[in-house]
């Protein structure tokens, strides 16, 4: 069977149309909301062309109630937010595409210890006792904002209450690379 070159490009420009339309759809419910898209790894933070530097947590594990939380990766990035997406093929192929917006992120992951932040203890993280919890998305990434680097040190408290009963602290530095 063959089939005409007319059939073709009407498809072809089918295509690019419901890309198109869907990549506008998908940037549009991503976005609302949201204006901050920390990245979930170093190597996202650069490939989105965030990355500022790696930072120390010290200790850089911590005993909660016999579980051992251990930091992953912990780096300073530029804040971004989603700008749209190319749908090559939605759902399965798309390009995010931010774009940097005014302020900082400190994020980072963990190598073990999600059991503890997903059970029924309650434990979140504090920098500064800034009066509300780092942010988190599952079990992917921790972060928090920032709107200055004019610090050498933060510290980051380990807690399941606000009066800090029993919380642990860790040490935030720059690396000096």
């Amino acid at each position: 069977m063959k089939i005409k070159r007319k059939t073709v490009i009407v498809l072809a420009v089918v295509y690019i149309i419901v890309n198109i339309f869907w990549g506008w759809f998908t940037t549009g419910l991503a976005v609302k909301g949201s204006t901050n898209s920390p990245s979930y790894s170093i190597g996202q933070s650069k490939a989105k062309d965030c990355f500022l530097s790696e930072l120390t947590f010290s200790p850089n594990e911590v005993d909660w109630n016999g579980t051992k939380i251990e930091f992953n990766e912990v780096w300073l990035e530029k804040r971004t937010q989603l700008d749209y997406r190319i749908s090559l093929v939605p759902l399965f192929w798309e390009i995010p595409i931010y774009k940097q917006k005014p302020g900082f992120n400190i994020c980072f992951n963990l190598s073990s210890g999600y059991e503890v932040i997903l059970s029924n203890d309650f434990v979140f993280f504090v920098i500064e006792d800034k009066g509300h919890s780092i942010a988190q998305r599952g079990t992917v990434i921790f972060w928090e904002e920032i709107d200055s680097l004019d610090w050498d040190s933060l510290v980051c408290k380990i807690t399941n209450n606000w009066k800090f009963n029993g919380a642990k602290e860790i040490i935030i530095t720059k690396d000096e690379k």
